[in-house]
């Protein structure tokens, strides 16, 4: 599929340091960072259903970034773990539906543990997160 040009993949050098093994994506407004094997991937004429769930998940930050401003998102996003978390879970929610169309599990359990951790400043804990992700399913 054609991506568009704020699309962009990032270096494997580059994502070393920004991207653990466990984040596929960065979106800073006007862009999208995508890992470079994801970014090849949704490349295809059939892109691996994964890949297009966090491509969603990318672009409902980038529309929320927009919508707020990206400074103002940026500074809430950075001192408001509550408001972390509900960006986070509205991103959610766009990858959610995309691997229930396409008979992909999501791992509450997983994102919950990421959710509560240090990859996202320990912004709720466990159990929330883990309430909240299963009604997604």
């Amino acid at each position: 599929m054609k991506l568009p040009s704020n699309i962009k993949s990032i270096s494997k050098f580059f994502s070393t340091f920004f991207l653990t093994k466990n984040i596929g994506g960065i979106t800073l407004y006007p862009n999208i960072f995508l890992k470079i094997e994801i970014y090849e991937d949704l490349q295809n004429d059939k892109p691996n259903p994964k890949n297009l769930a966090l491509l969603e998940h990318e672009k409902e930050h980038l529309k929320r970034q927009k919508e707020m401003e990206p400074i103002k998102f940026f500074i809430k996003y950075a001192l408001s773990p509550r408001f972390r978390f509900r960006e986070k879970m509205i991103a959610n929610k766009k990858s959610a539906v995309i691997l229930r169309e396409n008979k992909i599990p999501f791992d509450s359990n997983l994102f919950a543990k990421y959710l509560s951790g240090p990859m996202y400043f320990w912004c709720v804990s466990y159990k929330e997160a883990k309430e909240e992700l299963d009604k997604l399913i």
